[in-house]
């Protein structure tokens, strides 16, 4: 791929997806460049830990809603993003610029992973679900660099350096730890088992983080003790499913936000379904050729592996866990599985491409009023 070809497209689909972000935040009432426009709820904590560090345990007071056993302060927010903050001077604008430039290095790696000019694919990564929360003020940009970076390394066996780039994901998201399990299940399938260096650097970036709150609040369990107040408890993933999906076909839980977001989850949702059972039909059909003596690959290609585990474990996590959650800003992790869309037919890439964009306007005008989290 030519160096001009591996730049250009993923910059117009970024150039794309926010130009259709700043038209809704207009209209909204939202100036686009102003970087308040991109905070919101958890951006303040991530801006605050920047330039302030860590605030001291304490029981939450009345206003806050919570019961007063509860525990409230910001240890409930991970330190990468924050630090990757502090680094650039420590102001919402620079917060904005790293989402910035994290999106932008998601496309252009996706752009190479993908390999031929799979454009709808690449679209659909700048549109996909959840895209708003990857131009605002959250981690979620960073990890999933962090992600995408992560796959790409460990495919030509560079683990030491893979296994950095779990250990950023882990140290600035929770859900960033499931780079552990993704590529350990995926070293023993491949028998590429010096990538077991990838899950203890993951498992490092999580236990930096409890070493640092720590250090930061004088407790092992800061982060458990103020998050046990949302209500995450491990469930079955199905019921979590339901329940979101649930204003799309009950009135009585229908309305803007429910309905929107329940789409998002629903196009998520299909998304990894169609992704796996792609995938299995393409590993059966080589299943048969290869029991007919043609030579064939492996029956799973490690790229279609990495990214089928990952999604598994991407879109499991918060449906196990249940309680507040929020599914529609989670799902923008999902994104890797994009990689797999240029093997489903042309018609369907299209459907799922438009979709996603017309999907990204409503969400992103929830974002703005403040109407998700």
């Amino acid at each position: 791929m030519r160096s001009g070809s591996r730049w250009w497209p993923p910059f117009f689909a970024f150039l794309l997806q926010r130009l259709l972000l700043s038209l809704v935040a207009v209209a909204s009432g939202f100036p686009p460049l102003a970087p308040a426009t991109w905070m919101r709820w958890d951006s303040d904590f991530y801006v605050d830990i920047a330039n302030h560090g860590y605030s001291a345990l304490t029981h939450c007071t009345p206003d806050t809603l919570y019961p007063p056993q509860a525990w409230c302060g910001s240890a409930g927010w991970f330190p990468g993003y924050p630090l990757l903050i502090r680094i650039l001077g420590g102001s919402p604008g620079a917060a904005v610029l790293i989402a910035a430039a994290c999106q932008l290095g998601c496309l252009v790696l996706i752009w190479h992973l993908l390999q031929r000019r799979h454009w709808p694919a690449l679209l659909l990564a700048a549109f996909f679900p959840g895209n708003v929360y990857m131009a605002a003020v959250f981690p979620t940009p960073v990890v999933s660099l962090a992600v995408l970076g992560c796959i790409a390394l460990c495919l030509p066996g560079r683990f030491n350096a893979a296994a950095l780039a779990a250990l950023v994901a882990a140290a600035c998201y929770p859900t960033g730890v499931l780079l552990a399990p993704v590529v350990l299940v995926w070293a023993l399938v491949h028998r590429r088992y010096t990538a077991l260096a990838v899950v203890l650097g993951s498992l490092l970036g999580a236990a930096a983080v409890l070493a640092f709150l720590h250090q930061q609040t004088g407790r092992w369990d800061a982060y458990f003790l103020v998050q046990r107040k949302y209500g995450y408890h491990l469930g079955l993933p199905f019921d979590a499913l339901f329940a979101r999906l649930k204003p799309l076909v009950n009135q009585r839980y229908r309305n803007a936000t429910s309905f929107t977001t329940a789409l998002q989850t629903l196009l998520s949702t299909s998304l990894v379904v169609l992704a796996a059972v792609g995938s299995a039909r393409s590993s059966f059909r080589r299943s048969v050729d290869a029991s007919s003596g043609t030579p064939l690959p492996r029956i799973l290609e490690e790229k279609t592996s990495i990214v089928l585990f990952s999604a598994a474990a991407f879109w499991l996590a918060p449906l196990l866990l249940g309680g507040n959650l929020s599914l529609y800003r989670a799902e923008a992790l999902l994104l890797p599985v994009v990689l797999i869309v240029p093997s489903f037919p042309r018609p369907l890439q299209l459907t799922l491409l438009v979709t996603a964009m017309a999907l990204s306007a409503p969400m992103a005008a929830l974002f703005f009023r403040g109407l998700t989290v």
